[in-house]
């Protein structure tokens, strides 16, 4: 079978089914880390640190970033037409970037 006919075929499953696929596809791309991607992320990962050390960033308790995800979660249902609960895990939303106050996990 040709890519044509392949893509006729999937153009015919219901939306949620067509996302999964194209999902898998655009992952099945990204086969190795890009040079230098996990120095990258200690990087920032070292810098938001030093921000909540410092008092400059944005934080929030658990209970306020629950009612966070629960809104976004919500917002891409609308946007893509599923129910919230239908909505797993974050799956093209953009970052968070606000993190847990310290001390607020422990609740």
């Amino acid at each position: 079978m040709s890519a044509a006919d392949m893509l006729a075929e999937i153009l015919h499953l219901p939306a949620e089914e067509r996302a999964r696929l194209a999902l898998e596809l655009i992952r099945s791309l990204d086969t190795e880390a890009e040079a230098g991607a996990a120095d990258a992320w200690d990087d920032e990962i070292a810098r938001r640190g030093a921000e909540v050390d410092a008092g400059v960033a944005q934080t929030m308790t658990v209970d306020e970033y629950r009612a966070h995800v629960r809104q976004r979660t919500q917002v891409v249902g609308r946007i893509i037409g599923r129910d919230a609960t239908s909505v797993r895990r974050g799956d093209g939303l953009p970052p968070c970037t606000t993190v847990p106050r310290p001390g607020s996990l422990n609740a």
